[in-house]
Order: structure tokens, then C-alpha cells, then sequence
């Protein structure tokens, strides 16, 4: 098993795991969301098991900036085989050498086993997550 950063040739990869995690996404979207997107892959047997995307946060109430996990995947026939971890502990040593201060994950209310596994980790819960849609998908294609 192996962590690398994501490459645009990883796309269609990238997007069935995306699919597991129930959003459809086509590999071309995919491809053209990774140049602006910081994402990791996990290997596993030369194929692409795993994926997570984060970003670096400017925070003005902290003295450094924040590392968000914005999304983690393993596909379903490599979990439980230490990729998550693998894929975590890269973001975690990415995010100290970019000098933030903490880092923080979101997960859906009905991923328990997500939950679990971030706890496990070290990561406790602090706060409520709130979201709201301001554009719709479809006008933001529109607009591109």
C-alpha cells in the first residue's frame, strides 16, 4: 500500500470511489476538479483503493491556518485495511508542514462508521456543521 498526491490520469478511479460515497461524478468532471483541488490516493495492490481531498483554511481567530479534510473514500473491497489511516496521517504531517494549527473533518450524521474510525484517530466532536446550497449544480455549470 502506497499514499501519492492525485494525478488527472487518476480520474476515473477517483470517480467510482466517488460513487461508492453515492456522488455520481463523471470522470472528466473529476479530472478538471483535481487541478484545483489538493487529493491524495491510496494504492493498494497497483490499483487505486482510496482517495481524500483537503484544503488549507486561513482562520483569523487562531494563530495559524486550519487543514480540512473535505472528503475520504475507500472502496468497499480495500476497507479495513489500514487506508484510511494511511491516507489521514498523510493529510495530518501535510497540514503540520504547512504550519496549521488544527485540522477538522466532516462526515454525514448517517456515517456512524466514519465517525468511529475518526475518533479512533483522535478527532473528537466540537461543533454542529452547517450547510446551505447558495447556487444550484446545474446554473454553476452554466456559468463555466
Amino acid at each position: 500500500m502506497s499514499v501519492r498526491g492525485a494525478e488527472p490520469a487518476d480520474a476515473p478511479a477517483i470517480a467510482a470511489l466517488l460513487a461508492e460515497l453515492g456522488y455520481e461524478t463523471p470522470p472528466a468532471d473529476v479530472e478538471r476538479r483535481l487541478a484545483g483541488t489538493a487529493a491524495l490516493v491510496a494504492e493498494l495492490d497497483g490499483e487505486i483503493a482510496g482517495v481524500l481531498t483537503l484544503s488549507m483554511v486561513p482562520v483569523l481567530h487562531d494563530p495559524g491556518d486550519w487543514c480540512r479534510i473535505t472528503m475520504l473514500v475507500v472502496g468497499e473491497a480495500a476497507r479495513l485495511r489500514g487506508l484510511a489511516r494511511a491516507l489521514v496521517t498523510e493529510a495530518e504531517a501535510i497540514a503540520r508542514s504547512r504550519g496549521c494549527v488544527r485540522i477538522e473533518v466532516t462526515s454525514a450524521l448517517h456515517r456512524e462508521g466514519a465517525h468511529g474510525f475518526y475518533r479512533g484517530m483522535g478527532y473528537g466532536q466540537v461543533s454542529e456543521h452547517f450547510l446551505k446550497a447558495v447556487t444550484a449544480p446545474d446554473d454553476a455549470r452554466r456559468r463555466r
